[in-house]
C-alpha cells in the first residue's frame, strides 16, 4: 500500500468511527429513557395502594375517609387514637 491508499483508508475508518459514535450515543439515550420508564413502572407497582389513587392519597393506613380512625372506649364513646 502506498501513502495515498493509507490516507484514503484512514479517512474511511475515521468516518466509520464518527458514525458508530453517533449510533452509540443514540443507544445510550434510548437506554436512559427505558431505564427511567422502568423505574417509574417499578415505583408504581411497589407503591402502597393508598398512595396510588389520588382520592386516597390524603389517607394513610391509619386513616379512613380522610379522618383518623376512631375506636370505641369501654364506655361506648368514640375516641381518636
Amino acid at each position: 500500500m502506498d501513502i495515498d491508499q493509507l490516507q484514503q483508508r484512514f479517512m474511511v475508518l475515521e468516518q466509520k468511527v464518527v458514525e458508530l459514535t453517533g449510533q452509540l450515543e443514540e443507544r445510550d439515550q434510548d437506554l436512559e429513557t427505558a431505564q427511567a420508564a422502568n423505574r417509574e413502572l417499578i415505583d408504581r407497582l411497589t407503591r402502597p395502594a393508598w398512595r396510588k389513587t389520588p382520592s386516597l392519597r390524603l389517607m394513610s393506613p391509619d386513616r379512613v375517609g380522610g379522618f383518623p380512625t376512631c375506636r370505641k372506649t369501654p364506655a361506648g364513646m368514640l375516641a381518636a387514637p
